[in-house]
């Protein structure tokens, strides 16, 4: 699961491990991915947490190799590392009429 730290990534590994799914994680930031890997194992799952940046396709690849030398083959492969970015436009009225 990449994005795996947080928001849609993180509920979406939730939402595995209370199926009991062994869940690999992967994220940039190594403290969303610590807390991600506890949620996962107290909902019931298990967790191997990688940190991984998906922008190096050779860092995702091996991410991927070391899930499955731990759990076999990937049944599911999540991809959900994205960047959000807010714009506020004060001037909605103005814009609009």
């Amino acid at each position: 699961m990449t994005g795996a730290s947080a928001g849609v990534g993180r509920a979406t590994a939730q939402a595995f491990a209370k199926r009991g799914a062994l869940v690999g994680l992967l994220a940039r930031g190594l403290q969303g991915l610590e807390g991600a890997k506890t949620e996962v194992e107290s909902l019931g799952g298990k967790a191997l947490a990688i940190t991984t940046d998906v922008s190096d396709a050779e860092a995702v690849e091996e991410a991927a190799q070391k899930v499955e030398e731990e759990s076999g083959p990937l049944d599911v492969w999540v991809n959900d590392a994205m960047l959000s970015v807010l714009v506020v436009d004060y001037d909605l009225k103005r814009r609009y009429q």
